[in-house]
């Protein structure tokens, strides 16, 4: 038995909407992916804007402080007031420059060296907190110059070996992410076109542009709760929550106008649904009204 054509249209149409909402959501997802790991400049600039979030600003300044006091063990007694000088100074523009430098050199390190410790260590702070406790000029001579403090990093493993291949890999992306999102919009374009109820379609399609966006804030929202469960260091998961929220930060915008340009397609459907119902009803109302004048004739 042969399938009817309009049979056919709806399922090309049922078919590209759905490939086109998978490639919407895989293709939105791997461009804010692909900018935030793979861009060692964006990386390293994300990286350095995350000190300004209290969680990692609060974690960094404790690695400082135990540096300073390794160092110099008779600060110990001062802690207190070492630590609150490191978190202001961990906030500061120029502490932020050495951090952008040191994070872009660990990517650059992960990208292109395997199978060896990649340490995120900060150095140089020193002449920083120095002037952070100017107003503490006894303490500011206790502090060494040429302390490092080492904030992070990747043990030899297979986390690194996978990191290291990821970021070398990655660069082989380049623009693919963007030709997906556009491929995905394409392909829901034609469901939309090649329905038998374009209306509806636009409505149906609206509605699964819009919970993309919904889906993707929705993460990006609840990501640093499950980001800050995965250490078993409660400060650093905290500390990584941070650097989760100043990376997504970022990204709000194109989200927030992927989800209206949804909701635009959504009332614009609507607007012609209504009218389509307003033309039966004004229909119907004709005829009422003109058959028994028909009769009478």
């Amino acid at each position: 038995m042969a399938r009817r054509p309009g049979s056919m249209h709806s399922v090309v149409a049922g078919v590209c909407g759905v490939v086109g909402v998978i490639l919407l959501l895989l293709g939105s997802a791997l461009s804010l992916g692909s900018r935030a790991v793979f861009n060692a400049d964006f990386f390293a600039d994300r990286v350095a804007a995350s000190l300004g979030d209290p969680r990692t600003a609060s974690y960094v300044a404790d690695k400082l402080t135990d540096a300073v006091v390794g160092a110099n063990e008779d600060l110990i007694l001062v802690r207190p007031l070492i630590k609150t000088a490191a978190q202001a100074a961990v906030s500061s523009e120029p502490f932020q420059a050495v951090a952008r430098a040191t994070a872009k050199r660990s990517h650059q390190l992960l990208a292109t060296r395997g199978g060896q410790d990649i340490l995120l260590s900060v150095s140089d702070f020193g002449v920083i907190l120095k002037t952070a406790l100017a107003g503490r000029p006894e303490l500011a001579a206790m502090i060494p110059e040429d302390a490092v403090a080492v904030v992070g990093g990747l043990p030899k493993g297979v986390l690194l070996d996978v990191s290291h291949d990821v970021l070398r890999d990655g660069k082989r992306i380049g623009g693919r992410p963007h030709a997906i999102f556009v491929l995905g919009a394409a392909l829901l374009l034609v469901g939309v076109v090649a329905a038998r109820e374009t209306e509806r379609a636009l409505l149906r399609a609206g509605v699964a542009v819009t919970s993309v966006a919904a889906v993707t804030l929705v993460i990006f929202e609840l990501g640093d709760g499950v980001i800050a469960r995965l250490p078993q260091d409660p400060a650093l998961g905290q500390a990584l929550a941070g650097v989760w929220s100043t990376f997504v930060g970022g990204f709000h915008v194109r989200i927030l106008v992927l989800g209206g340009i949804g909701i635009l397609m959504m009332a614009a459907a609507t607007a012609f649904l209504e009218m389509m119902q307003l033309a039966a009803i004004e229909r119907k109302v004709r005829r009422a009204l003109l058959e028994p004048c028909l009769l009478y004739t």
